[in-house]
């Protein structure tokens, strides 16, 4: 019986243990997302929209603080973590309101200067990112 008791106690210890470093380990988690969205830059929505086919929200952002002298890899990242903060589908962002405003001239940057020096990037709803 004192084997059994033993026994019992040990697996109530390690069960206890292991509750307790899950516990730390989903509030480390909850911590990095935390830091991870206070180092978000400051940025303002310019426009959001719910999806017609109802798979969600895009939405288009001002970031001014950033450029496309900005590494891509870096501009997609942060594109990410704004869509993942504000429960978007689809990002478009730009540095620059007269970037924004000339954004229906994409496909002819030539004719919107603006658009091509404030356009910073987009990612769609298949999730690739465009610079």
């Amino acid at each position: 019986m004192k084997v059994f008791k033993r026994i019992a106690i040990f697996m109530i210890s390690v069960g206890s243990l292991l509750i307790t470093s899950c516990n730390q380990v989903d509030q480390n988690q909850s911590q990095f997302d935390s830091a991870a969205q206070l180092q978000l830059p400051k940025y303002s929505n310019l426009s959001v929209v719910r999806l017609y086919t109802g798979h969600g929200k895009c939405g288009d952002v001002l970031i001014p603080s950033i450029t496309r002298a900005v590494a891509p890899q870096d501009r997609e990242t942060l594109l990410r973590n704004i869509m993942k903060k504000e429960g978007w589908v689809i990002i478009s962002a730009f540095s620059t309101k007269e970037a924004f405003d000339q954004r229906t001239c994409d496909s002819f940057p030539d004719r919107a200067p603006a658009f091509k020096t404030g356009y910073i990037g987009k990612i769609d709803e298949d999730g690739k990112f465009y610079d």
